[in-house]
Parts: C-alpha cells; sequence; structure tokens
C-alpha cells in the first residue's frame, strides 16, 4: 500500500516508514501537552501557591484573634493609668486652687509662710506640659518641715519640690525651695509649639 503524501513511500526503508507513520500521532501529542496541559499545570502551580498564600495568611488571622481578647484587656488596663495619670495634672485653671493647698499644708504642719512668689509657666521638655513654679520662704522647725514635707506626698496631684535649701533663723529654720506642679497642653496650644519648634 503506498500513502498519498507527496513523498514516495515505496522506496522508503521499512524503519522511515515506520518514523514517518509515528510522526503524525507525536506532533498531534506534543501540540496538546503545549496547548492544554502546560497551561494546566502553570496554573495548577499559581492556584497552590495563592492557596498556600491564603493558609498562612488564614493562621495569621487566627492567632491574632486568639491575642484580640487579651489585646483589648491591655489596651483598657493603659486607658485607665493614662486616666489616673492625667488626673494628677490639673488643668491651669485649677493650678493656683493646688498651689494653695500646698501653703495650706505648711501653715497645718506648723509653718510660717515667710514668701510666696508664683514663677513663670514654662514647658516642659516633655512638650506634654507646663511647668507652674512658686518660689516659696517658710519658717518653722526640722521636725514639722518633715511632717509639711510628708504631707506633699498625700496630694492626688503631681507636686515637686526642688532647690530646697535651710538655714537657721531667729525661731528655728529657714527653709526656702521650689515647689513645682504641672498641666497639661490643651492639643491646640500643643500643635503651635510643634509649628513654632518645625520652623527653628
Amino acid at each position: 500500500m503506498e500513502l498519498k503524501l507527496g513523498i514516495d513511500t515505496a522506496n522508503l526503508s521499512p524503519l522511515k516508514k515506520n518514523l514517518l507513520l509515528a510522526l503524525p500521532p507525536v506532533i498531534i501529542i506534543a501540540l496538546f501537552t503545549f496547548l492544554f496541559i502546560m497551561p494546566a499545570l502553570e496554573e495548577r502551580k499559581a492556584l497552590n501557591e495563592e492557596i498556600g498564600k491564603q493558609k498562612t495568611e488564614i493562621a495569621s488571622l487566627e492567632r491574632n484573634s486568639s491575642r484580640l481578647p487579651a489585646l483589648k484587656a491591655e489596651n483598657k488596663r493603659l486607658e485607665d493609668r493614662l486616666s489616673e495619670l492625667q488626673l494628677q495634672l490639673p488643668e491651669e485653671k485649677e493650678v493656683s486652687g493646688l498651689l494653695k493647698q500646698v501653703s495650706e499644708l505648711g501653715i497645718k504642719s506648723g509653718l510660717q509662710v515667710v514668701s510666696w512668689r508664683p514663677g513663670t509657666r514654662g514647658v516642659h521638655p516633655s512638650k506634654e506640659v507646663y511647668e507652674i513654679p512658686v518660689e516659696v520662704v517658710m519658717r518653722g522647725t526640722y521636725h514639722k518641715f518633715g511632717q509639711f514635707f510628708s504631707n506633699i506626698t498625700t496630694l492626688n496631684r503631681i507636686v515637686n519640690i526642688f532647690n530646697i535649701s535651710m538655714r537657721p533663723g531667729s525661731f528655728g529654720l529657714d527653709v526656702s525651695f521650689t515647689s513645682t506642679t504641672y498641666s497639661q497642653i490643651p492639643e491646640k496650644e500643643k500643635k503651635e509649639l510643634q509649628k513654632k519648634e518645625v520652623k527653628k
């Protein structure tokens, strides 16, 4: 039998005839593999990678969601602590009352207030609060000063005592010190201070 392919198959060796007969199926298989199987394999690989990424993301979200109650509790604790600390910082309008309290504590401790001179309000290095100092001179015994400084620690506001200087006086000790309290800087003023810092 002769194949009518424009090729004289009669003169071909049996090996060449067999190769000629096997070539079309090989070409068809190669084309099928190239056009259908290879793209499917590539798509499968891409899908496997995407599934892997999603599984990792799901695992991460599950870990985070399991930590959510603990994070909420920690956040609540920090907010409560912040509120406590903010209560210790009076608003500026309350500062004069607080400083008056310090003076009254001195009098209750049996000390005599010799002088009480408010200083200039300044911005604390943290840029979060104002520092409000008062230069104070009081007179009394060593024991009464100890009681006064102990009473200062019972105030529910932050009051710091700096630059303590003692010298003998006619009626016991004359003690001079700087009493400093702090007030929160309102947000609007804080932004203005930040703008000034940027301009520098």
